[in-house]
């Protein structure tokens, strides 16, 4: 396209026909045909850009449902067109480039002979479109001339389309050949062509999977991009579909292509264009998917599972006859798409035919929405009614009733040629005692039999301590081994010590159960790659528990999660077991509540025991989350009753074969133990121990009168308990006291060390223990990171080691502790890693309050970079708490010091950067620097409290602090710290309305921004400062007139918060790419970014973002005629629950503007007012002249007075500021209010949209269309 003709479409789209534009074009992607001309009227003369705009989208779109269309019909009816020479070449050119996509050997000439008199004008156009011949004598012929790649040597042109167009060539470099894919050349220098190219090798090159094709590189030379892709030999599913494979053959290969969708899918990437021509098969059967050109990312915080198909980019993309029903509406679109796409061509392998057959485009569209395709089974005979069942369910109109990727990938498992995964015999069950649980194992089982069919599910076993929860599901698990049912466990308890203090701690244990079961080498490889965070934790590097890397967010654990589980349970189903629910961490409760909702389509059984009544007296996390699975039919709860007196009778016949004792003790039994199975077993035992029961032949007998053994038998469970203990030897009850220390669950190497005892025969007194006393029991055997083997055991129930624990006294106990920390530190090499929280628990109770107080913030560390942040502020007031009290000095200091930077931190994650307690921590972290100068860095305290009174809005404060972080930086000349305080100057200017300052201080921040470098200094500050300088800036740009370099600044920035994985940095780009939205006046954009802000800040808890995203959601409701207005009015008072300030002049002006768009002009005004006395106090100025401008309009029916004064005062603010933009709108609602009183000036007004921001007038710059209400007049 000429200058000429871009400037023109350029004016069109600046002067506000971009809407237009934009309508129009949906109107054809919804499968419509709107009027051209319709799209002109009501403009006054028509625009030529508009009209050269919508003349190349009217003729791309006919001559894409076929209708015959041809540059000289716009010739006919516009005339101003034909006259426009370079318009008109263009038109033509472009009708020649759109035919040539379905007749590739349409000859140049044969178009350009219809247009004689622009022949000369059309000459240059053939060069770029003619053949020649590339390499001398004997080359290859092409359609056209091929681009040039040094470093490769072109060989022959593979396809192409509007996409791309792709070469063989050979990789000079490497010696391989390879498949370049250029952007056609008519594209090559078009933004956003060019951008969605980049894309398409961003998006394919982070999908590693060995069924989808591998991105070696991006390359740019002389003008144009291009893509080296691995080259594939072989054919497409388009010509394997003209010999129709047979069906297992097409089985195999569609399994492989939704394993590869799944992989994307679980990435957050939709292809988008899934069709027999992106699916290659190489010559030894491999498929492999193609072309992600049209593939779409979806947010990070958007869920895959059926209910959260929710893609963010509206409108039509891919093939027409494999769109989904969602595509042809131009509705969002998420991974169910793709499965409906893959299962077209599923179909058409399956019968040879299409689903959906019509005679035109259009007519096909509207078959796919709406028609029911004939079942394939009935045409052909020979498919499997299996299969038949789910091409089925694959095309089934609504998304939710689709399977997903992985789903479709397990189903035809069976009819794979993979080789299945072998699962190991289990050894035989050790011999049982057990009575009754009929009932629960057999709904056990139930729940495995619908996993194994792909119907996961939740169990919840659920009773009170003893009355075997654990045994229950160990024998079910029992069962199956003993039945030979192949499957994986992976087991794990929380911890009532540990609950607080370590994240994630019962998954860690089931991942490691399953690393180190007999098929622990398939999970580990899976693990790696499919989950390499939760990979990371369970091996991190010696001496760095966080790899020295920030971790990923926790939507991205969770997907790995779900990813690793899938891949595992897709030969063998897994079940996980995690024990004890009512001890477990926030953050695993949340982890599991995420499972459950997944669990739906995997061979995967959840199975959660815990104690009802605990859960309910602490309110626990986990009911919540229990309801909600309930509610979705993915949980049940399995109570487990006490036994009954027959039960007990049934028990003693297992446990004493052949006895003969009287009723009288069988019911005593059951009275004094309440038929709970834990206490009749160990009440049994210790009648036989102490010979009350006695063999005498083949049959157990009492040894005297029944009397007498009632009262032998303990009063209380507690009473059997203490009895139980006392037939402890000393040696095996020291043993077994400092291990009671160590928790439910502890090791035989830590507890030999602190005892002094050899690791080999503490290891032989615990088997013994196992063995004789039944109180302990082996889990595991693993080993140290000094190399020291250890054996894990647990306390077959925690009342045993409650009462152990309870008889040590106080300081015997402490002295215990002590031994356990030293010990444990240095089987740790003296790094604690990740059992600083379990040290810093010993040295607490050791009374070593200092060592405690360091652990404790080792651990906060540990949380933190897990996402827990609330269990990171816990761990840090608990350090804090010891050093209450202790004698002042410089090691007390600076250990109070890190703790309450630290905690300051993690408040302001939590509770909201204004919350008071954030101030108290910063300020005495400033107090305790300001006495002892050395004891840590002053930057992190200034940085803290500049964020504090920022988000307060008291600015004079804020802007002192930002100096002193600059100038600290610069003395330091430390560009990281540089960098964080540009971010804190660029924030208080753009509160300040100082939007020049803030371009200053973005610009010098991209300057000096390395992301690799610099990006982990989220987990010191809050946030990437780089990210933020170009979130920030964004805003500024726009307010400064440079809109185009606003939106791509924008988008950087949320691009490098989505790569960077940092949950508190996204959240940021997010919420100031909706504001920048806000400005722009686009309320479908502000949706987009809005809605994304707020899932991220719902995940993580984050408060204050998610008053804000709600306060940006109203509005975007109240733009496009909903009721936002309540919506709005709630993000606001949740604001300022944060304690937060800032912005308020901003959030109440978008509520004035949305009363009034309701018609509430009073309350509209009043909004106003609130925002001016805000103002008053705060000092924020950001858009003090959008409030005087809205006034004026709502005055203007009122009060022409004041309405024209605050007009004025609208445009004399804006030019103040040089915000270009808002003085561009305060003018033009100042000249439409003039426009009868004062005609000359309203003109001037119209003309020059304002005086400009120095003296006299100004040109109007390149502005996007303002989002200006119309004044009632």
């Amino acid at each position: 396209m000429n200058d000429t003709n871009r400037a023109l479409i350029s004016d069109a789209t600046s002067a506000g026909y971009e809407d237009r534009i934009l309508r129009f074009e949906r109107e054809w992607q919804a499968g419509h045909r709107p009027e051209l001309s319709g799209y002109l009227a009501g403009s006054g003369a028509p625009s030529q850009g508009l009209l050269i705009e919508l003349a190349h989208i009217d003729l791309e779109f006919r001559l894409k449902v076929g209708a015959g269309a041809r540059a000289a019909d716009y010739f006919t009816r516009f005339p101003q067109l034909a006259a426009d020479a370079g318009a008109a070449v263009e038109l033509i050119a472009a009708e020649y480039e759109l035919r040539r996509r379905n007749d590739p050997g349409l000859p140049f000439d044969a178009v350009a002979a219809a247009y004689p008199s622009y022949r000369d004008r059309l000459e240059p156009y053939k060069g770029r479109c003619t053949t020649r011949k590339w390499g001398g004598t004997g080359g290859p012929i092409l359609e056209q001339q091929w681009p040039l790649a040094p470093g490769y040597e072109l060989l022959g042109r593979l396809g192409g389309g509007g996409m791309g167009i792709v070469y063989k060539a050979h990789d000079e470099r490497l010696g391989r050949l390879v498949a370049l894919k250029f952007l056609p050349a008519e594209y090559s220098r078009e933004p956003d062509r060019l951008a969605l190219f980049h894309r398409e090798a961003r998006t394919a090159s982070a999908l590693n999977h060995p069924h989808i094709c591998t991105v070696h590189d991006f390359c740019e030379y002389d003008g144009r991009a291009f893509i080296v892709l691995e080259y594939i030999e072989g054919q497409t599913l388009r010509d394997l579909l003209s010999g129709r494979p047979r069906i297992d053959e097409t089985a195999r290969l569609i399994g492989q292509a939704a394993r590869a969708l799944a992989v994307a899918h679980a990435a957050g990437v939709v292809h988008r264009d899934v069709k027999p021509e992106n699916l290659m098969v190489r010559t030894d059967g491999y498929l492999k998917v193609l072309d992600f050109g049209l593939a779409h990312r979806l947010p990070e915080a958007a869920s895959l599972e059926h209910s959260g198909d929710h893609e963010s980019h509206v409108g039509v993309f891919g093939t027409v006859p494999y769109m989904s029903p969602e595509q042809t509406r131009a509705v969002p679109v998420g991974p169910s798409s793709d499965v409906f796409s893959l299962g077209v061509v599923f179909y058409e392998m399956a019968t040879g035919r299409h689903p959906f057959p019509a005679g035109n485009p259009l007519d096909m569209l509207r078959a796919i929405a709406e028609d029911t395709p004939v079942p394939p089974g009935r045409l052909n005979s020979e498919l499997p009614a299996a299969i038949g069942t789910l091409i089925a369910q694959m095309l089934s109109k609504d998304p939710r009733a689709r399977p997903t990727a992985a789903e479709v990938d397990a189903a035809l498992a069976t009819s794979s040629h993979d080789p299945p995964l072998a699962v190991p015999a289990a050894s035989p069950p050790p011999r049982r005692w057990t009575v009754g649980r009929g009932r629960e194992r057999s709904a056990l089982r139930a729940a495995f039999e619908a996993a194994v069919a792909g119907a996961g599910e939740m169990v919840c076993v659920v009773g009170e301590p003893g009355i075997g929860k654990t045994v229950l599901v160990e024998e079910f698990l029992a069962d199956l081994a003993t039945d030979g049912r192949p499957y994986r466990v992976a087991r794990g308890r929380c911890s009532e010590r540990l609950a607080e203090a370590e994240a994630y701690l019962p998954i860690l244990e089931a991942l490691d159960t399953l690393l180190r079961g007999s098929t622990g080498g398939i999970a580990g490889h899976y693990l790696r790659t499919l989950a390499p965070t939760w990979a990371a934790e369970l091996a991190p590097v010696p001496g760095h528990p966080d790899n020295g890397a920030p971790a990923p967010t926790q939507t991205r654990m969770k997907r790995e999660l779900v990813a690793f589980l899938t891949e595992l349970s897709r030969h063998a189903p897994v079940i996980v077991f995690v024990d004890d629910i009512h001890w477990t961490d926030l953050p695993t409760a949340d982890l599991l509540a995420y499972l459950g909702r997944h669990c739906t389509g995997l061979r995967l059984l959840l199975v959660v025991a815990y104690r009802r009544d605990e859960l309910l007296l602490a309110d626990h996390p986990f009911l919540s989350a229990k309801r909600d699975l309930q509610g979705r039919g993915v949980c049940r709860e399995l109570a487990l009753e006490l036994l009954a007196p027959q039960e007990v009778d049934r028990y003693l016949d297992l446990a004493l074969p052949g006895h003969a004792l009287p009723s009288e003790l069988i019911a005593a039994l059951h009275a004094k133990t309440g038929g709970n199975p834990l206490f009749v077993t160990d009440l049994v035992r210790y009648l036989r121990d102490r010979s009350v029961v006695v063999r005498a032949g083949e049959q157990w007998v009492l040894s005297g009168p029944v009397s007498d053994a009632v009262s032998e038998m303990p009063e209380s469970i507690r009473g059997l308990i203490r009895r139980k203990l006392d037939q402890l030897g000393p040696a095996d009850r020291r043993l077994l006291a400092a291990a009671s220390v160590l928790g439910a669950t502890f090791d035989s190497a830590v507890v030999a060390r602190a005892l002094g005892t050899a690791p080999a025969d503490a290891e032989e007194q615990f088997q013994e223990i196992e063995r004789v006393h039944g109180l302990v029991r082996l889990v595991k055997e693993h080993e140290f990171p000094d190399r020291t083997v250890s054996r894990r055991y647990v306390f077959v129930h925690t009342l045993y080691q409650d009462a152990l624990h309870a008889d040590l006294p106080p300081t015997r106990r402490a002295t215990v502790s002590r031994a356990l920390a030293d010990a444990l530190l240095k089987l740790q090499k003296g790094e604690p890693g990740l059992a600083a929280a379990e040290l810093a628990l010993l040295y607490e109770t050791g009374r070593e309050f200092g060592r405690a107080a360091d652990l404790f913030h080792a651990a906060a560390g540990n949380a933190a970079r897990m996402f827990a942040h609330r269990e990171a502020a816990a761990l840090a007031r608990r350090g804090l708490a010891l050093l209450d009290g202790s004698p002042d000095s410089l090691e007390h200091a600076a250990r109070e010091f890190r703790l309450q930077v630290t905690l300051g931190l993690q408040l302001q994650v939590t509770d909201g950067f204004a919350a008071p307690p954030v101030e108290v921590a910063y300020m005495r972290a400033r107090e305790l620097w300001e006495a002892r100068p050395g004891i840590g860095p002053l930057y992190p305290i200034l940085w803290g409290l500049w964020l504090f009174y920022k988000v307060r809005s008291d600015l004079g404060r804020a802007h002192l602090l930002a100096g002193e972080l600059l100038a600290l930086a610069e003395q330091a000349a430390d560009p990281a710290l540089i960098l964080q305080a540009r971010q804190a100057g660029a924030v208080v200017a753009l509160c300040a309305g100082d939007p020049g300052t803030v371009r200053r201080h973005m610009r010098t921040a991209i300057a000096l921004y390395d992301p690799a470098r610099h990006s982990p200094l989220t987990f010191q500050f809050g946030q990437d400062p780089g990210v933020a300088c170009l979130a920030f800036g964004a805003v500024a740009l726009w307010l400064l007139g440079e809109p185009e370099e606003a939106i791509a600044r924008s988008r950087d920035a949320v691009q490098l918060a989505r790569d960077g994985s940092q949950p508190s940095t996204l959240v940021l780009a997010l919420h100031f790419a909706a504001v920048l939205h806000q400005f722009r006046g686009d309320p479908d954009a502000v949706r987009e970014y809005a809605s994304a802000t707020l899932a991220v800040a719902v995940e993580h808890r984050f408060a204050f973002w998610q008053a804000g995203a709600t306060v940006l959601l109203g509005w975007a409701g109240a733009a496009t005629g909903a009721e936002g207005t309540v919506l709005l009015e709630q993000g606001i008072e949740a604001w300022r629950a944060t304690g937060s300030r800032t912005y308020l002049v901003y959030f109440f002006a978008l509520l004035a503007d949305a009363r009034a768009r309701g018609g509430d002009t009073d309350g509209a005004l009043a909004a106003l007012d609130e925002a001016d006395r805000v103002r008053a106090v705060t000092c924020e100025r950001l858009c003090e002249s959008e409030v005087h401008r809205l006034r004026g309009e709502l005055l203007a029916g009122r009060d022409a007075g004041r309405a024209e004064a605050s007009l004025r005062a609208a445009v004399t603010t804006a030019c103040a500021q040089r915000t270009r933009a808002l003085e561009l709108r305060a003018a033009l609602s100042l000249g439409r209010f003039l426009r009868d009183r004062a005609p000359d000036e309203a003109r001037v007004l119209l003309e020059t949209g304002g005086t400009g921001s120095g003296s006299g007038a100004s040109p109007r710059p390149r502005l996007e269309p303002l989002n200006t209400r119309q004044p009632s007049e």
